[in-house]
């Protein structure tokens, strides 16, 4: 009777993982079948500022960093890895995340509120950084860099916050998809570990 009631239970909850597997994978598959969301959202931003680097830093609540993420305009390699740890106070874009205020430089390389060695590394002189914020709460930074000095205007820098606010939903969404498909795979590893349980306490009841 013990290992009838074990039986069922395992079937119950086999039948719990596979629905939750089933759901992260058409998620995460929907999502597949469009383009990276945070890369058309560079793109555009690029192409209509004309500028060198536009990259999202979104906040790792694991590690406590703000990390760039895929999809980066002008970033390769090394530099598409960036990870900012959050006292790291020198920071214009962990001033940003805490203050919630944006910074605008047109002379990043000398500025003392910029890590000129990040500025020289990309080669850009003029820098925006702009919060993303979700119902009251911030969840990273947008970066905007040109090779140009002195190169943002006003309505670019109230163009790029407009875009940030409205991209804070779009982010979170995209984050939420990776998520899910971490998710999919923890779940398709926890569903064959089960198969091979049910299978060996099948044949031991049998």
């Amino acid at each position: 009777e013990d290992l009838d009631r074990a039986h069922a239970r395992l079937i119950e909850k086999s039948k719990q993982l596979r629905t939750l597997h089933d759901v992260a994978c058409a998620l995460t598959a929907r999502a597949a079948q469009a383009p990276s969301t945070l890369a058309a959202i560079v793109s555009i931003v690029a192409r209509a500022l004309e500028t060198d680097i536009v990259a999202f830093l979104i906040l790792d609540e694991t590690t406590g960093e703000l990390v760039c993420q895929p999809g980066a305009v002008g970033l390769e390699g090394e530099n598409l890895l960036y990870r900012l740890p959050m006292s790291e106070e020198r920071s214009s874009s962990v001033r940003v995340f805490k203050t919630r205020r944006p910074f605008v430089t047109g002379d990043a390389q000398n500025d003392p509120q910029v890590i000129a060695r990040y500025a020289k590394m990309w080669s850009v002189h003029s820098l925006m950084v702009v919060p993303l914020i979700l119902e009251g709460r911030c969840i990273g930074v947008m970066r905007v860099g040109s090779k140009r000095r002195n190169a943002f205007s006003d309505e670019q820098i109230a163009l790029v916050s407009h875009i940030a606010e409205e991209a804070a939903i779009i982010v979170e969404t995209a984050v939420l998809n990776r998520r899910l498909t971490k998710t999919a795979e923890q779940l398709a590893t926890l569903n064959r570990m089960k198969d091979e349980f049910v299978s060996t306490v099948s044949h031991e009841f049998k």
